[in-house]
């Protein structure tokens, strides 16, 4: 089966902490209180091609849990050598701040091609020392390691079935028309899945991700803001 994952959702899931902290809460009560760009009205797209990536592209979106609590993700592109394309993302919610990088071969189109195509990821959180997943090393481990890297994956438009219909969907960021829309059900290594209804629009940088709503209702991710230059590295 295709899959989409959405990067926002995956951290989300992740983001559950023991309690809250007073300082994280405040980071994300701010940057939800931050300037954004004006919403856009964005007309209906006949072809459903994912954009180009491009160094500078960047996306902001919210993630709010069944409790109520928000998150967001900083996801951007900020680099392109000789390794590949640098993806960040950097997540703020009540519990912790973090930031990721996962370094592609090539834009991948589907999630196995994601797989195919990762070749490391860093993961950055305050207080941690860093964890790296190395995929261009000849290590056992890492095959281990790629089971649990789905969750990373940025895919989105690329990978929408053939036959998805299309929908008009209205975020914070503006309304975009013709989205396509599709059920997607995306699995962690077997250990549990996440099924979402998505809306995708060619116009939204990197995964074209609009909106995303898992089909137990805990889950809503929504696109904020989002930009095609000026994205720079923050780790």
């Amino acid at each position: 089966m295709r899959r989409s994952a959405v990067a926002a959702l995956a951290l989300a899931l992740a983001a559950c902490g023991p309690s809250i902290q007073p300082a994280m809460r405040s980071a994300t009560d701010q940057l939800a209180a931050g300037k954004r760009s004006a919403p856009r009205d964005l007309s209906l797209e006949k072809k459903l091609a994912p954009m180009k990536w491009a160094v500078g592209q960047w996306t902001l979106t919210r993630t709010v849990n069944e409790k109520g609590e928000p998150s967001f993700t900083r996801t951007a592109v900020v680099n392109k050598d000789a390794v590949g394309w640098w993806i960040e993302m950097e997540t703020q919610d009540y519990y912790k701040h973090s930031l990721t990088q996962v370094v592609y071969a090539s834009m991948p189109t589907t999630v196995d091609d994601a797989l195919d195509a990762v070749r490391k990821i860093v993961i950055r959180q305050e207080g941690k020392k860093d964890q790296v997943m190395d995929f261009t090393k000849d290590d056992p481990s890492m095959a281990i390691a790629k089971m649990f890297a789905k969750q990373y994956m940025t895919v989105g438009l690329a990978a929408v079935p053939d036959g998805a219909g299309r929908e008009d969907a209205k975020v914070p960021a503006g309304t975009f028309r013709g989205c396509a829309k599709y059920d997607a059900k995306v699995d962690f290594a077997g250990l549990f899945s996440v099924q979402s209804t998505n809306w995708f629009h060619p116009a939204v940088p990197l995964s074209g991700a609009v909106k995303s709503v898992t089909t137990d209702g805990k889950f809503t991710v929504e696109l904020v803001d989002y930009g095609t230059s000026g994205a720079s590295s923050r780790m």
